[in-house]
């Protein structure tokens, strides 16, 4: 699998998609995925029409919306986590993170969508982390479909890939740890930090090619914690985040291979904030 920096989107299992067992007032920005509320509402469906499958498809939708998921196989885990920058600079060591909630989920094999007996996972709320590398000049570690994955390479060994119970264990387990080299996040910054179309990406291997001479990036690390998730740092310093919930940093509404600015026809305001 290649690294996290080299490309914009990545998808090591299902991750992006909403979970089946949250109660989910409005739809997330990633690919929606079969809601508990949907999945009874079809089976009650199916059963209308033939008596006493109807009673049975009657029940089996009542245990779908007013149990709990681990009934018939559908299971979540919920933690925090941090990401943190660490920069050398002429000036000395820059280091900053931020706090998002990661919500990931199994569904058992009967159940229907692509998802079935698979994981999923998202970022459920929290902003990305940047630091000040120099004045106006900023280092953004990206949300995407690979923050989730990020902890399970982090904290567990290599060649274990059973993602259940590295999960369950996320949930209790707290610490910090460095993010392998071939797992970091994608980095940005922007030319103009007014200018959301300014968007470049920047080599972990060399930020001295964006920022000049003196400056690299000394590790990332991913922390486990029970820190509130952090918010309104992205919206301060984005002020045209709000104007971009609903289009790519180029303006466009929806991704193309034909944009001007390929770049930044590729990210959205959510890579920064998952919040409208």
């Amino acid at each position: 699998m290649a690294s996290y920096a080299a490309a914009t989107f990545r998808n090591d299992s299902n991750a992006g998609f909403t979970l089946p067992c949250e109660d989910q007032p409005k739809r997330d920005r990633f690919a929606p995925w079969w809601g508990m509320e949907t999945l009874a509402e079809n089976m009650q469906q199916a059963a209308r029409p033939v008596g006493r499958r109807a009673v049975l498809g009657g029940m089996l939708g009542g245990c779908l919306t007013l149990s709990g998921c681990d009934f018939l196989g559908f299971k979540t885990w919920q933690w925090n986590q941090r990401l943190i920058l660490e920069v050398e600079t002429p000036q000395g060591v820059v280091t900053g993170g931020s706090v998002v909630t990661i919500k990931v989920g199994s569904s058992p094999k009967w159940a229907p969508g692509m998802g079935a007996g698979g994981m999923s996972g998202r970022v459920a709320a929290g902003e990305a982390s940047f630091i000040e590398i120099a004045p106006g000049k900023y280092l953004f570690a990206l949300l995407d479909e690979g923050t989730e994955q990020i902890p399970y390479y982090t904290f567990f060994p290599a060649g274990d890939n059973d993602r259940e119970q590295q999960a369950a264990e996320l949930e209790t387990l707290r610490g910090v740890r460095r993010v392998p080299h071939d797992r970091l996040p994608l980095l940005v910054t922007f030319t103009d930090i007014n200018d959301p179309t300014t968007v470049q990406r920047v080599d972990p291997n060399n930020l001295a090619a964006t920022f000049g001479p003196g400056v690299s990036l000394k590790r990332i690390t991913l922390e486990i914690t029970d820190e509130k998730v952090t918010e309104g740092r992205a919206k301060a310093l984005l002020p045209w985040l709000e104007a971009h919930y609903d289009k790519r940093l180029d303006g466009n509404r929806f991704g193309t291979l034909e944009a001007s600015n390929r770049f930044a026809n590729d990210l959205s305001a959510g890579n920064f904030d998952t919040r409208r």
